[in-house]
């Protein structure tokens, strides 16, 4: 069971986050499906490959 959708705080939150840190959005590109984002609720649900 997936939890529930993050609101929009968390979502904003999120996006703050990576304008702070422009590394966190590389590293967390490389994340697999069912990954948990370190310090946020989002699961990882769909990877696309170049």
């Amino acid at each position: 069971m997936l939890p529930t959708s993050p609101g929009a705080d968390e979502i904003a939150d999120l996006l703050n986050r990576i304008e702070g840190e422009p590394n966190l959005l590389a590293k967390r590109a490389e994340m697999r499906v069912g990954g948990v984002l370190e310090g946020t609720r989002f699961v990882v649900t769909e990877c696309y490959d170049d």
